[in-house]
């Protein structure tokens, strides 16, 4: 702002020119008070708004080879672009609630920029591929984080198929020989399974 300013004679008032600086530092929206005074005038005083134009942008970070296995612990860390001077509650999620533990929120300090937590590999209780499932991040005034992480398929049986007879015959006929298949792990729960063949035409 101007140091000061004339006001000519026979004028009655004149107009001043403020500029705001970009600092590119989030701050928040401040109140800047503004005092003028003057010879054999009484001093006066008015409130201006700045609003910050600068958005905190929030990120999720993990480890890019993280063990991905039933009770494995993921640290993450999350991450805002700028810091404020009050401490920010932030809200966490996931979209595979039943394979990955999360807490629901953690709290970001004032004057920080990061915070740690642990994420936990679950076990579904049933098989499941691998698949990729995403974090979330997000709280007031801030702009939202997503985060993709690949977790191991779990809980998949093994399995063996064994022959009465490994040799048989065209002429055998439907009763050529038996298969039997063996679940060797995971026999608590129903599960279907698929024969093909290469030879489609015997």
């Amino acid at each position: 702002i101007p140091t000061t300013i004339v006001i000519g004679e026979n004028q009655s008032s004149n107009f001043i020119k403020f500029a705001i600086k970009d600092n590119e530092t989030y701050e928040g929206n401040e109140t800047a008070l503004i005092k003028v005074s003057g010879a054999n005038y009484l001093g006066d005083e008015a409130k201006l708004v700045v609003k910050d134009n600068e958005s905190i942008i929030l990120s999720i970070q993990t480890p890019e080879n993280s063990p991905t296995t039933i009770g494995s612990i993921v640290p993450i860390t999350i991450s805002a672009s700028f810091a404020r001077n009050t401490e920010t509650v932030i809200n966490l999620s996931t979209d595979k609630i039943k394979r990955f533990q999360l807490p629901s929120t953690v709290t970001l300090p004032a004057n920080s920029k990061s915070v740690s937590i642990d994420g936990k590999v679950l076990d579904p209780g049933v098989p499941e591929k691998k698949e990729t499932i995403n974090l979330f991040a997000s709280a007031t005034q801030y702009i939202s984080a997503t985060k993709t992480l690949d977790l191991s398929s779990v809980n998949i049986s093994e399995i063996e198929l064994s022959f009465s007879s490994s040799k048989i015959s065209e002429r055998d006929g439907y009763r050529a020989t038996y298969a039997t298949l063996k679940r060797k792990t995971n026999s608590n729960y129903d599960a279907n399974y698929t024969f093909v063949t290469d030879k489609k035409d015997q």
